[in-house]
């Protein structure tokens, strides 16, 4: 029997207290010497008592370090995650560089190298460089930009020069810092989609768990695992099967041919098309069909060219306004807590997928679980109206031109099967309702 009754549970290793391996190491001191023995910590026995007593917490640490990192995958952390993942063939991302879409203006038929460098200035004075501009079309990244007819360039995006979270709203100030003849100015169209330095734990168990898919026997879960699992080159994926002799249909209208996958893959806008072609050729079975409107080539062992097809999805940028009345326990700060806990739900994808739910929809339950229970002092608020619109408590909108257009409190946002939402903190609102965004 252990002397400190340490043991290894459903749940994981159940590590023993340093008081109580000290009242365990007494008892047993006690037992050799009488029961008027002196233990206390000030005594010369109670410091070798103390000294024994650190030294087995410290194997007791040893030993739940081991246990955790190689027995019990799932409560893995650091460097015994990272080893860990590596049996399933997976590396811990090395960071991220923020990236936001710009737009270019001057005169037309210019050519804006991808090299091409400008600096963003905050408020706070926090300076940026961006450049590797490249232009996104049908999934297919290309590198600089050519200002159109009309004196703007559009679909452009730029790279941030370092990785990490590097923040640039819309409004920042841009300064071009390469002279270039024919181009005048740039701006930001929406916030930048922020970085990372190093991939968390948490991200990294979610891709690690998710990689149990690529051993399945089933062809669509592999390959549906195999593409959410390229996070240089896909924010997620989803894979449609239909085994069957007729057309299916799915949430969100889609459509899927007999006998046939359909692939649906959201890029990074920094992401390689060509991977994704890759790795659908490689894990589709023999002979499935394949349906998609976006389309590449993959080369086979002998390199014979075999067409591929997917779709590619589409980020729809979702405002959300929130309505409350305080009380007491309600922080200062209670808003913004609010608004970047939404934030941050919505940048773990796992929390909603492409395409929504098995409805087709965003639920506003889902995102109100996201702060609910976690700021205190508030309540929503039941009943108001913003000009002709009844509010209760939470709604969805999205951005119609320059105005946000709010749909009817307590409705899900619909979403097709080709689309997946963002909703970024700074495009949350929270009380008023007089306060919501009318530009």
């Amino acid at each position: 029997m252990s002397l400190f009754f340490d043991a290894i549970t459903p749940t994981g290793y159940v590590r023993v207290a340093m008081t109580n391996i000290i009242s365990a190491l007494n008892a047993l001191w006690t037992t050799a010497f009488g029961a008027d023995f002196d233990t206390n910590p000030r005594s010369p026995d109670g410091q070798i008592i103390g000294g024994l007593a650190e030294m087995f917490s410290d194997l007791e640490g040893v030993a739940a370090d081991t246990y955790n990192g190689l027995a019990n995958p799932n409560g893995a952390t650091g460097q015994d995650l990272t080893n860990i993942s590596g049996i399933n063939g997976l590396k811990r991302n090395a960071g991220l560089a923020s990236y936001m879409p710009v737009t270019f203006t001057g005169a037309p038929s210019t050519v804006i190298p991808t090299g091409f460098l400008f600096r963003s200035t905050l408020a706070d004075g926090t300076i940026a460089k961006w450049s590797s501009v490249y232009t996104l079309s049908g999934g297919v990244q290309t590198p600089g930009a050519t200002i159109g007819g009309g004196g703007t360039t559009s679909n452009v995006w730029a790279i941030c020069t370092v990785k990490g979270p590097t923040r640039c709203p819309t409004g920042t100030p841009l300064a071009m810092l390469t002279v270039q003849t024919g181009v005048t100015a740039v701006s930001v169209v929406t916030d930048a989609t922020v970085g990372y330095v190093s991939e968390g734990d948490p991200s990294l168990r979610v891709r690690r768990q998710n990689s149990f898919g690529l051993a399945t026997q089933g062809m669509a879960d592999g390959l549906d695992s195999a593409l959410n699992n390229m996070p240089a080159d896909v924010v997620q994926a989803t894979v449609w099967e239909n085994n069957t002799g007729v057309i299916q249909t799915f949430a969100g209208g889609g459509q899927l041919n007999p006998k046939s996958i359909r692939a649906i893959v959201a890029m990074q806008p920094s992401g390689n098309a060509q991977h994704v072609v890759d790795k659908i050729y490689r894990l589709k079975g023999p002979g499935c069909g394949m349906q998609g409107a976006t389309s590449g080539t993959a080369l086979d062992e002998q390199g014979n060219a075999h067409p591929v097809y997917y779709d590619v999805a589409t980020m729809v940028r979702v405002f959300v306004g929130i309505s409350i009345a305080t009380r007491a326990g309600w922080p200062s700060d209670g808003a913004q807590q609010i608004a970047n806990l939404i934030g941050e739900w919505s940048a773990n994808v796992q929390n909603h997928p492409l395409g929504g739910d098995s409805a087709g929809e965003l639920s506003w339950t889902s995102v109100l679980g996201a702060f609910l229970g976690l700021v205190p002092g508030f309540d929503l608020v039941t009943a108001s109206t913003y000009g002709s619109t009844p509010i209760f408590g939470m709604v969805f909108g999205t951005l119609s031109g320059s105005v946000v257009t709010w749909n009817t409190s307590t409705q899900n946002f619909p979403l097709t099967f080709l689309q997946y939402a963002q909703i970024a903190a700074t495009d949350v609102i929270v009380n008023g309702v007089a306060a919501f965004p009318t530009s």
